[in-house]
């Protein structure tokens, strides 16, 4: 953490917005962090470095401490845009809203990005995943007070990393207005490094327990999200199957659904699409190359695979795409469609064949690795 807190604290510190108040909480770090936090210490109206029984308990313990009216909260490891709050104080004025949300960028291990825009996101699918990110996502105090002392603080031991899918989902449950950020520009910068990114499982269980907290006694409403739920649940399952049976045995029973002679062409270079590679490859497949729809990144590469328009397919035979997004494949389907491809084209989904294997080998075997310590 003590390589990427200064550019936290800079980010905010930076802001153009003269009217702001940065608090840092700090776990009791002893690898150099609080010496680099404290050469801003000038800066920053408050600053608390102690053990530390969870990040949502010491928030709730240092609430007093806040006296803003609009909350971000950023991790170390993230980092705002130039104008973020700026841009939010503006929205604010505009919508006198609740919630505002806006767009949001990826940062890969390696250091490559993924642009996501939160513009089109449908907000009740804030029931089952998290359609904004704490980074570029800030709240009225009040309202944030009422859930942080209200309705988190008693079931807190419950949530260790994923309170924020809680959050959004009760916000958008009660009815708070949310308003999205119209800059055509970023809010913030997060990290794919975060605990919410590699423990997933641990993040995907607190999903879940959240979504029964919120939605469980509306039966209809519940039975919608748990599937929609499993479908983006099973996305990660299935690594969790190849962790926990084994390359051969995974291979074995996931390899009637693969095509194994077939040149693929993933559409979709968003998070999904280094899973769906990874799965071709482990069965030895080629993918020729990725089309996904964002302009911006046509001519570049993910994966050392160059990544092309989607008007490259029009002129292809003898193909599988296979579609790498889970929430958008309903839409790139469509977009497919209406380009009368060759009938020689096959289209599957990565996300129907994950959930496939989900539904064939079920959870107890993902929920006892991970309560064993072997799935993160």
């Amino acid at each position: 953490m003590a390589n990427t807190v200064e550019r936290a604290i800079r980010s905010v510190l930076s802001q153009d917005y003269i009217n702001k108040e940065l608090i840092v909480l700090d776990g009791g770090s002893t690898d150099g962090t609080v010496e680099i936090i404290k050469k801003y210490s000038n800066q920053i109206a408050h600053f608390v470095s102690e053990p530390d029984d969870g990040l949502y308990k010491t928030i709730i313990h240092n609430w007093h401490l806040i006296s803003g009216d609009i909350i971000g909260e950023i991790g170390a490891d993230d980092w705002y845009c130039d104008g973020a709050l700026s841009a939010v104080a503006n929205t604010f004025e505009k919508t006198q809203a609740d919630v505002f949300y806006g767009d949001i960028i990826f940062i890969r291990p390696d250091g490559s990005q993924i642009y996501h825009s939160t513009n089109q996101v449908d907000l009740e699918n804030s029931y089952h995943c998290t359609v904004t990110l704490s980074p570029s996502t800030l709240v009225r105090k009040e309202i944030l007070a009422d859930f942080y002392r209200q309705q988190l603080k008693d079931c807190v031991d419950e949530f260790r990393i994923a309170a924020d899918a809680y959050l959004w989902m009760t916000l958008y449950h009660t009815g708070k207005k949310f308003s999205y950020i119209n800059t055509g520009k970023a809010i913030a910068n997060f990290s794919l490094t975060g605990v919410s990114t590699t423990q997933i499982f641990q993040s995907l269980y607190e999903t879940r327990q959240a979504m029964y907290r919120v939605i469980g006694s509306n039966k209809e409403l519940l039975v919608k999200h748990k599937k929609l739920f499993d479908k983006q649940f099973s996305a990660h399952a299935i690594w969790g199957y190849h962790t926990l049976l084994g390359e051969d045995s995974f291979c074995q029973i996931i390899r009637p659904i693969i095509d194994l002679q077939a040149r693929y062409v993933i559409f979709g270079a968003g998070n999904m699409c280094g899973n769906a590679i990874k799965l071709l490859r482990l069965f030895g497949c080629k993918v020729d190359y990725i089309v996904d729809s964002q302009p911006d990144l046509e001519g570049k590469s993910y994966d050392n695979i160059i990544i092309c328009s989607p008007d490259c397919l029009r002129l292809e035979q003898d193909i599988c795409i296979m579609i790498s997004s889970i929430d958008y494949v309903a839409d790139i389907q469509k977009q497919l469609l209406e380009m009368h491809l060759n009938q020689t084209v096959n289209v599957i989904s990565y996300s129907d064949i994950c959930l496939e294997l989900y539904h064939q080998l079920g959870d107890e075997i993902l929920k006892n690795g991970w309560e064993r310590g072997l799935l993160k």
